[in-house]
């Protein structure tokens, strides 16, 4: 039998290392002479396992992604635990019709973009960057929210998967339970 919190935990794994592969084989172009993608698999799938949690799940393991991602992965510390637990936060905190399926990966879009917005600000801050926000987006974000809204679609799919294989193993244990209880109360009369 599968177990569950190995496999969350693999999958973390994955998808941070496909950012990192992914981040390595196709390097950002910061000069903005050509097209670049930047890969938000492992912020998505954070969000996609928390959106639905309690606050507290929710804060905790955004601040572990966080700083997994900023010593594992190819983030940066200061910045990476801070963002991942307030979008992990904030994920629960959209309206509530934004928990449905439908909606809310408009929300996780929003973080992913918001999580290449708050550097290019800082470096429009700290550098002599010439650049205007509208070269950056069509430049950085194009491909990016194509490839964002496709791991999107992907990491929707492989948790609707696990949730509906281990409530399948659920109800399996419980029926099994049931059965067992009703032949200790039937021998014991």
């Amino acid at each position: 039998m599968i177990r569950k919190h190995p496999l969350i935990l693999a999958g973390f794994a994955l998808l941070g290392l496909l950012d990192g592969f992914i981040a390595y084989a196709w390097p950002a172009n910061y000069m903005l002479t050509g097209f670049s993608v930047i890969p938000h698999f492992y912020l998505i799938g954070l969000l996609v396992f928390v959106y639905n949690k309690d606050i507290l799940t929710r804060v905790l393991a955004g601040l572990l992604a966080g700083l997994v991602h900023a010593f594992v992965f190819q983030g940066s510390f200061p910045f990476d635990p801070v963002y991942f637990t307030a979008a992990a936060w904030l994920a629960g905190l959209a309206p509530r019709w934004s928990n449905s399926m439908r909606y809310s990966w408009l929300f996780f879009l929003l973080f992913a973009f918001g999580f290449d917005l708050l550097p290019w600000i800082w470096l429009r801050i700290t550098t002599p960057l010439n650049a205007s926000i509208l070269t950056w987006l069509w430049r950085m974000e194009t491909f990016t929210l194509l490839l964002n809204i496709a791991s999107l679609w992907v990491i929707r799919y492989a948790a609707d998967v696990m949730d509906r294989y281990f409530k399948i193993v659920r109800v399996r244990q419980a029926r099994e339970d049931r059965k067992k209880l009703a032949q200790l109360h039937a021998a014991g009369r």
